[in-house]
């Protein structure tokens, strides 16, 4: 067993012992005090990151669709007049996939990850005063695993999911580009 609160290890303390009696830090109920509170911050941040991974997914899949959608009308849609060109009406399946795309990318950018950097945060600074209570194991878990994901790509979280949603969004737009112009043209036979 990890002695985390700078018990003797050969003791335990039953319901009926005092913690005073027995030598142990006053600071005992307040150590595991912000253990239980920070286990609840690595459960919420466990929440938020799910959530995130779950808002990615369905981006990723209502974008397939309406990828989709845009192939299958540019294969067998009419033409649209725009600024008097006649241009795919798959164009607009492509444009709607951009604002789709981008609304996904503010969502998951500034809404869930700031709630999940907010998590991090807060759990990273149980760290000090855990360490003042008697904890005798580091809760630095939230702070290694930012500096892991840094060392990735050498990337913020931000800056990947900036860099994710950038990339798909530019080929949303090339491809909104390269209908408009008339490059490609569907076969029809």
């Amino acid at each position: 067993m990890i002695d985390i609160f700078n018990e003797s290890p050969s003791r335990t303390i039953s319901s009926s012992e005092s913690t005073e009696s027995l030598g142990v830090s006053k600071n005992l109920e307040g150590a595991k005090s912000i253990l239980v509170v920070w286990e609840k911050a690595i459960d919420l941040q466990m929440h938020f990151n799910e959530m995130c991974m779950n808002l990615r997914r369905t981006a990723m899949s209502t974008l397939g669709a309406l990828l989709a959608t845009s192939a299958i009308a540019f294969r067998f849609g009419g033409q649209i007049l725009i600024n008097g060109k006649s241009v795919s009406i798959a164009i607009i399946f492509l444009g709607i996939s951009f604002f789709v795309w981008m609304s996904f990318y503010f969502m998951d950018r500034y809404w869930y990850h700031a709630l999940l950097r907010a998590t991090v945060s807060y759990a990273e600074g149980l760290s000090d005063p855990a360490s003042k209570a008697g904890l005798t194991v580091s809760l630095d878990m939230s702070a290694q695993i930012r500096q892991a994901n840094h060392r990735s790509l050498n990337m913020s979280g931000a800056a990947k999911i900036n860099l994710f949603y950038l990339l798909v969004a530019v080929v949303l737009l090339v491809a909104c580009v390269v209908l408009y112009m008339g490059i490609v043209e569907p076969i029809h036979a």
